[in-house]
């Protein structure tokens, strides 16, 4: 039995499609999806009907990620007081370019679970941990030890962090498949893993796939995305083509730029000035 492992797609249908098409997936019995689905590039409706379409297709187990969860939340709150720039633009593109129908896809859709095949051992998957999707379980990190010592199969997959690995510890493993659609601080491409169970064990391989972006890149500006959320996604755009992980950077720079000449306006929100002057300091304009 051979199982693709899929995270952190971040609406990113080139790198999906891409995936897909790989013969290593091809070939597999069965997915898993980690979550963080869609958010961040352009038409994640496109996204969400991949996906929908392949679970109804072939054995798939999906798990709801930190992304699904912005906008679950924003769907059901009193004040939906999201707007277009660069705070939460692309948050809000992302929703309004959804139906209802797939918001209820991912609403149904469990944080973590633990999944059992005939003649092979359980294996439990995350998206950030057990107990938060925005979790982040790295290598080495003492909270990862935590995660696998409190587990109860030998095999802990996980996303989130869109940091490829494999981590082991007293016998048990973590395995981040990395992000399909959004590297960080790795060189630009899809990744995934593919998990082989060989003699009653799990064996996992990570993998590195480049793509052509040329559509992907298109897309931000015929989908209005790049308009609405002009730097945050620039800084996408950026850590697309290099792997550099700009949108929080320049996010964090803003906000250093903004303090303290802005008030009043709330500790989330920094004006678009600011995610300019970031921007050209930072090199991604």
């Amino acid at each position: 039995m051979n199982l693709a492992i899929l995270s952190d797609i971040h609406s990113n249908f080139a790198a999906l499609e891409a995936c897909l098409a790989d013969k290593r997936i091809q070939a597999v019995d069965g997915f898993i999806f980690l979550g963080d689905y869609v958010t961040d590039c352009p038409y994640p409706q496109r996204t969400t009907a991949i996906i929908r379409r392949l679970a109804k297709e072939v054995p798939c187990f999906l798990l709801r990620g930190n992304r699904e969860d912005y906008l679950l939340d924003y769907e059901q709150s009193d004040s939906q007081d999201w707007s277009y720039g660069s705070n939460r633009g692309s948050l809000l593109y992302t929703f309004e370019n959804l139906t209802k129908d797939d918001l209820h896809f991912y609403q149904q859709l469990p944080t973590n679970a633990v999944l059992f095949f005939h003649g092979a051992p359980p294996l439990t998957i995350v998206h950030g941990s057990a107990t938060a999707t925005r979790e982040l379980l790295l290598p080495g990190r003492e909270n990862s030890r935590a995660a696998l010592s409190e587990c109860s199969t030998a095999l802990l997959l996980c996303g989130h962090s869109h940091k490829q690995f494999v981590f082991r510890h007293n016998d048990k493993q973590l395995v981040n498949p990395g992000s399909v659609g959004l590297p960080i601080s790795e060189a630009p491409g899809a990744r995934f893993a593919i998990l082989e169970l060989q003699d009653g064990i799990w064996h996992p391989t990570l993998h590195h796939l480049p793509y052509d972006q040329t559509s992907l890149f298109a897309a931000f500006e015929e989908s209005g995305l790049l308009k609405k959320a002009r730097i945050w996604s620039e800084c996408i755009m950026a850590a697309l083509r290099t792997g550099k992980d700009m949108a929080p950077t320049c996010a964090r720079l803003a906000r250093k730029l903004a303090s303290p000449a802005q008030h009043g306006d709330g500790p989330e929100y920094i004006s678009e000035q600011y995610w300019l002057a970031a921007a050209q300091q930072l090199g991604v304009l």
